[in-house]
């Protein structure tokens, strides 16, 4: 049967535009209540309908000894931010301006958080409220502990999945912590599973209000800077850090995967794991750091590796406050990194992905922002909004606090395809080489709009194809070239970007040639067949046997036929019938004639194929004496102590070694005269 093997080039230019609307500072948004509120922006909160910003009630906190937080709503009408409404929650964990407050959350139409229900209430309550109807109606609610010495630690969702922490404090003080996993179906939030974290050794607990959650639909990682680094407990070196990783697995059970350590370890902590995010492909995974060996705070970069997540990448500003990568962000590959210290002014970089590194993008501040105001304590971002809390804003009051929306940085981002010799034009400028090219365009409030290009140029493509046909009268068809006979071939066509391509075609003909050698049957399945291929051309070869073998050489056979299809690498196929016959291994006379003739006829012996062995041979005569004893084929010749024995019958006991192992064989044989 003939085949016409084809191989297509086409045309094929990509050119790709994403375009998004330049704007800077949008608002600077305070408490509604500036006077009695506090730290206002130590948490925020954006998804596609609302803003949240968080802050505490500072009279009800200086009064009655617990504090409370309010959870200030904002809606957008007429592209500006309006305040909606508050929900005033107790108990949610003081001092949210300093590190950003890490139990309340909100995603989507979900918004959780943990607080006392009134005074007498010794115990966390956990709240999971979902929106409906323009309210939060609560959809799970979980009382954390029996007493006071139990907390919730965070918590973190994706999707349909929900986690939080708690830590349990026991004898002599010691810290436990454990993890509930909860899944939405058709009958509501079902817890899952409950796992207790087992990174946690000899001591080593971390402080709960430092530890950040995120998930996504494969990894849960959180970060916690309170963890005493390999095993150090006291005042020194403490706050080292770390990041557990966990893994979903298909039977929607979580797992410990990954234990990630600062790369050194310091006297007062390196604040590992103050910040942390992990991208939404599961591919990086983000870690702040507020010291390395150098005093440099810098965010750590991890890619998902055979193993696990690898260091890929340090980020880094020379302008960064002592809290660069306290908090991140990262949405549709846009990633912001918050920065602020005690002498500098906060401020927000952006990066993104190049293809082979992140880089930095631009760099977000306010206009008038002072040092220490804790600008970008707390970040988040959804489409082109971002909010950045700066809750030790002084424009009111002492640590009142303050929170401002931005619109992300314009990008018009251009990437284009070319072929070598080619030119493109990039804003009157004409280009050959292919790169990243920029236009900047300064806008207000410090937000640069970057206009980029993306070239590639395609060099002239060379192929080398080395193809084997089948047969005689078998074609190759390469473009509009149809190729019948054994040669070399240049054909110019066009590949896939358009661009001009030579290919250079080595036809050749399957030249395989099949020896076989093989073993019959001797009644044991023990049969071969080996082959042996010669002359090819086109390895590698497959096998595959009518018995289901897909080894070249099979064995443990019994008589039979048995056929096999070898098929090449371009998919030649060769069918082959092999017939395994059987055989005897050994025959025993029932009788011998010393005296005769016949010089074969002369001894009792075994006749044995060639891959058999006698082991030993015991005669016995009618009154069980034993006549002769011989090894490795020794034969009996009929006499004993050198004496020719009677005619008659004599009872035998051989050893055999033959292809179906060791046999005893005994029987009666015939000694004539």
């Amino acid at each position: 049967m003939k085949d016409i093997y084809s191989l297509s080039f086409i045309i094929f230019i990509i050119i790709g535009f994403d375009t998004m609307t330049l704007s800077g500072q949008i608002q600077k948004i305070y408490a509604p209540n500036a006077d009695s509120t506090c730290f206002f922006g130590g948490y925020v909160g954006v998804d596609e309908e609302k803003i949240l910003i968080s802050g505490d009630d500072c009279p009800v906190y200086y009064d009655d000894g617990y504090d409370s937080t309010l959870l200030c709503f904002y809606v957008k009408e007429n592209n500006i931010w309006k305040y909606s409404s508050t929900e005033k929650i107790r108990g949610s964990g003081f001092n949210q301006g300093v590190f950003g407050n890490y139990i309340i959350r909100l995603d989507n139409n979900y918004l959780c958080y943990v607080q006392f229900l009134d005074k007498k209430d010794i115990s966390d309550t956990l709240f999971l409220k979902k929106k409906e109807n323009g309210s939060y109606i609560t959809k799970l609610k979980i009382l954390l502990a029996g007493d006071s010495r139990n907390s919730l630690v965070g918590m973190c969702m994706y999707d349909d999945w929900f986690m939080y922490r708690i830590s349990s404090y026991g004898v002599n003080d010691t810290i436990t912590f454990k993890d509930y996993f909860y899944r939405l179906n058709s009958g509501g939030w079902e817890l899952t599973d409950s796992l207790n974290c087992k990174s946690y050794q000899n001591g080593n607990i971390g402080i709960p209000s430092t530890q950040k959650f995120h998930m996504t639909d494969k990894y849960l990682i959180i970060g916690d800077i309170g963890y005493f680094y390999k095993g150090v407990d006291s005042d020194r070196g403490q706050n080292n850090g770390k990041v557990d990783v966990y893994a979903k697995h298909d039977n929607d059970k979580w797992s410990h995967f990954q234990l990630i350590n600062h790369l050194e370890v310091f006297d007062r902590g390196n604040f590992f794991g103050m910040g942390t995010e992990i991208s939404s492909d599961n591919q990086f995974l983000f870690i702040g750091a507020h010291y390395s060996i150098d005093k440099i705070p810098k965010v750590y970069v991890y890619k998902l590796g055979v193993n696990g997540f690898d260091l890929f990448q340090t980020l880094t500003e020379t302008e960064a406050g002592l809290f660069y990568g306290n908090s991140l962000s990262l949405e549709k590959g846009v990633l912001l990194v918050g920065s602020y210290g005690s002498n500098k002014s906060g401020m927000i970089f952006q990066y993104e992905f190049d293809g082979n590194k992140w880089v930095r993008k631009a760099k977000i501040q306010p206009q008038n922002n002072t040092d220490f105001d804790l600008f970008g304590v707390n970040i988040d971002q959804m489409g082109e909004t971002v909010v950045a809390g700066a809750s030790y804003d002084l424009t009111y009051q002492e640590y009142n606090g303050a929170a401002y929306i931005f619109q992300i940085p314009a990008r018009d981002t251009l990437r284009a395809e070319i072929c070598q010799g080619q030119s493109y034009t990039f804003n009157d400028t004409v280009i050959y080489d292919e790169g990243h090219y920029t236009d900047t365009l300064l806008a207000s409030y410090g937000v640069d709009s970057v206009v980029q290009l993306y070239l590639t140029v395609h060099p002239e493509g060379r192929v080398d194809i080395d193809t084997v046909l089948c047969e005689k009268g078998d074609m190759l068809q390469v473009g509009d070239s149809i190729l019948t006979e054994v040669g070399t071939y240049e054909i110019r066509l066009k590949d896939i970007f358009g661009c001009d391509s030579i290919v250079t075609v080595h036809l050749d003909y399957e030249s395989l040639e099949v020896v076989d050698s093989i073993t019959a049957d001797y009644g044991c399945e023990n049969g071969k067949i080996d082959l042996i291929l010669q002359n090819v051309n086109n390895p590698p070869y497959a096998f595959s046997w009518s018995g289901g073998e897909t080894m070249e050489d099979i064995s443990g056979l019994s008589s039979g036929v048995y056929s096999v299809k070898i098929t090449d690498k371009s998919g030649c196929e060769y069918q082959y019938e092999y017939t395994v016959d059987d055989s005897i291994a050994y025959l025993i006379p029932n009788a011998f004639f010393p005296s005769g003739q016949e010089e074969l006829n002369k001894t009792f012996r075994i006749y044995q194929a060639k891959d058999v062995d006698v082991l030993s041979t015991e005669i016995y005569d009618r009154w069980g004496e034993k006549v002769f004893n011989g090894g490795q084929n020794e034969y009996w010749d009929g006499t004993y102590q050198g004496k020719m024995q009677s005619p008659g019958v004599y009872l035998y006991r051989i050893v055999i070694d033959s292809p179906c192992g060791e046999e005893v064989k005994t029987g009666q044989v015939m000694l004539l005269r």
